[in-house]
């Protein structure tokens, strides 16, 4: 799957009301690291739990067309931890 795939599937989950959070960010830790929730806690794969992108990589799919990054040196340090899944914010305004 190319990286400009990957966003159109993780906008149109964001976008998705009919999932609850927990299920969207299963969801999008299955696109950005090619595992799921239960298979990357149970594998053995580098540190930061992704098996085929790069920090950076995984970084620029979260934060790409957005307007505002607020502290993104706080999301790019719990990627390198992989200690838990990155839970983010995404703020929209109506009628703009």
């Amino acid at each position: 799957m190319s990286v400009d795939e990957k966003y159109a599937l993780i906008a149109s989950i964001a976008q998705d009301a009919s999932l609850s959070l927990e299920e969207k960010n299963a969801r999008i830790i299955e696109i950005t690291t090619g595992a799921s929730k239960k298979e990357e806690s149970n594998s053995s794969t580098k540190a930061n739990g992704s098996t085929d992108m790069s920090t950076a990589e995984r970084l620029s799919i979260v934060t790409n067309n957005l307007q505002e990054i607020l502290n993104p040196e706080i999301m790019e340090d719990v990627l390198n931890k992989g200690e838990r899944p990155l839970t983010i914010y995404w703020g929209m305004l109506k009628g703009e």
